[in-house]
């Protein structure tokens, strides 16, 4: 059982779907990085097994094909968002946990569109070996670690206690 907290209206719609039938007491958060959001989802780890966060302001400055917009957000994101719930995990409060950080997609600056490009993701906690490898799309394109054609195969190692972070 799961948790959603979405930072931008735009994903209501999200969590009325398709996450609807997996993840059952979503909550909505208006406004880009909106204060509570991490609060909200620093609490729902006392309740729920998983709890995810979405964000969409890199997608949107991708989409407005703006690169300072897009380091801005991803900057903010770190800070006010990635931050402050790995400080909360690392209390051990929470026992074993992980924490994994990707795009839902790839947004190109220079075409301002989603691509079917890879994703870089990057994840850590219990059991997982630091890579050494670099976070970025540059990386996820040339093949920087572990790639999976499909989605939800990551979800599933990373729910995987037993992986290690590796292929």
């Amino acid at each position: 059982i799961g948790h959603v907290v979405a930072v931008e209206p735009v994903e209501d719609g999200i969590q009325r779907g398709d996450f609807a039938a997996t993840f059952v007491d979503p909550y909505v958060v208006v406004g880009e990085f909106a204060p509570g959001a991490v609060g909200l989802a620093i609490a729902a780890l006392d309740d729920y097994d998983l709890v995810c966060v979405h964000v969409e302001a890199p997608d949107e400055a991708s989409h407005e094909g703006r690169a300072d917009a897009k380091v801005e957000a991803i900057e903010r994101m770190d800070a006010a968002i990635v931050g402050p719930i790995r400080e909360a995990l690392g209390t051990g409060k929470y026992g074993d946990w992980r924490i994994l950080i990707t795009p839902d997609h790839s947004t190109l600056l220079r075409t301002r569109a989603h691509d079917r490009a890879p994703v870089a993701w990057a994840i850590s906690g219990a059991g997982i070996k630091p890579s050494g490898l670099t976070y970025d799309e540059v990386a996820a394109l040339n093949g920087g670690g572990p790639f999976f054609e499909q989605g939800y195969k990551l979800m599933e190692r990373f729910l995987d206690l037993g992986w290690d972070g590796s292929s």
